[in-house]
């Protein structure tokens, strides 16, 4: 590599995913999203190295034998992210870094990936798509990883970086790209209704994303203004802003919990929702009664719910719950609220963080976008 060159490098970390059918459904996305990612970064000639940190020997064998420039990573079978991304960055001893989680960036382009790059260009800056929960983080001297508290998972990198470490915040443009991820399967149908999915996933997609009725109600009520749509979770209301920019509807937010991992109260046991709270004082049939008379859908981060209620649910139990496969949960509490849910009174669309924020934006863009052609009209 040339002398002087002050590139970042490229680290990609990716998680081989649980044996249940939900984890898989969710892992092939992630993995799709890998391939075109380090492809594209190859492209743009934008980093100094590309590595990929990972426990999945048949992903890794496959893109080392593709491409000769790329640093292949091995790890046990338990990714300790903290410890292995400081592991990857003295064996590299990179000037500067780009992370990205497996799957974090699905919608991350070319110009994308060389924007990126071009973020952070002085040393003592961090940027990230959320400072309190990040899935991709640019940063700038590396060695700043170095002077952190112990970071348990990417989602506190960024906080540890400026926090800690004392790197300054430099603010990135907010947009879909940088708020939709793959971590649920409901991620998955969010983005097979999105425009320029990058190929390798929307192959993936249009063989493998479930399918939601949920989804189309909610881009109904979303298009009425005489509807009210119930949205719950970790909601960004910088986000909400730029939702009532493409569309007026009715609504009613229960915004419960925003950065418990960031900020440990979720280690610590210590989440509490006003929701959690009303599930097990009627049950969960009486819960979606009651939430049928406030709206005509709901949109439900249910992570702070189960945060509370069942501290130790596995992935496999989380992605079925979203899938609404009650049959395939372990959990007796959410076995019984995923049922529910399935069977309640008004449409319920379940899942993470991304789907009250990025989701929400990709839906009420789709719905403005609808709008305009209707009002456009054929021959106008």
């Amino acid at each position: 590599m040339p002398i002087g060159d002050e590139r970042p490098d490229l680290i990609i970390f990716y998680g081989r995913g649980g044996a249940s059918e939900p984890e898989r459904l969710v892992a092939g996305a992630q993995g799709a999203s890998v391939r075109q990612l380090l492809a594209d970064a190859e492209q743009s000639d934008s980093f100094r190295r590309l590595a990929l940190v990972t426990n999945d020997e048949a992903l890794a064998a496959s893109l080392a034998a593709s491409s000769p420039t790329l640093v292949v990573v091995p790890t046990g079978e338990t990714i300790v992210f903290g410890e292995q991304l400081r592991a990857v960055v003295r064996q590299l001893d990179p000037v500067a870094i780009v992370y990205i989680g497996g799957g974090s960036a699905p919608l991350l382009d070319l110009e994308g990936l060389r924007r990126l790059a071009g973020l952070v260009d002085e040393p003592g800056q961090v940027a990230a798509n959320n400072l309190l929960s990040s899935d991709w983080v640019a940063f700038r001297p590396a060695s700043a990883l170095f002077t952190t508290e112990p970071i348990l998972t990417d989602n506190d990198l960024a906080w540890r970086l400026h926090h800690d470490a004392g790197l300054e915040r430099v603010p990135a443009e907010q947009t879909l790209v940088s708020t939709l991820d793959i971590d649920t399967p409901t991620d998955l149908a969010l983005l097979a209704r999105a425009h320029d999915v990058p190929p390798l996933l929307r192959a993936y997609l249009d063989e493998h994303a479930p399918n939601f009725s949920a989804l189309t109600a909610v881009e109904g009520i979303m298009a009425d203004p005489y509807r009210t749509l119930i949205v719950a979770g970790r909601f960004n209301t910088g986000i909400w802003a730029k939702v009532e920019r493409e569309v007026s509807f009715l609504k009613r937010l229960f915004i419960e919990e925003r950065g418990m991992r960031a900020s440990g109260r979720q280690a610590r046991g210590e989440v509490r929702t006003l929701l959690a709270a009303l599930l097990q004082e009627v049950g969960p049939t009486r819960f979606f009664a009651i939430l049928a008379g406030l709206g005509d859908a709901m949109v439900f981060d249910t992570r702070p719910l189960f945060a509370q209620l069942a501290p130790q649910l596995t992935a496999a139990d989380r992605f079925a719950s979203d899938l609404l496969r009650p049959d395939l949960i372990a959990d007796p509490t959410v076995r019984e609220f995923t049922a529910a849910a399935r069977d309640a009174p008004l449409p319920v669309l379940l899942g993470g963080h991304a789907l009250v924020t990025g989701g929400l934006w990709l839906l009420a863009s789709r719905v403005r976008a609808a709008k305009a052609s209707a009002t456009i009209g054929p021959g106008a």
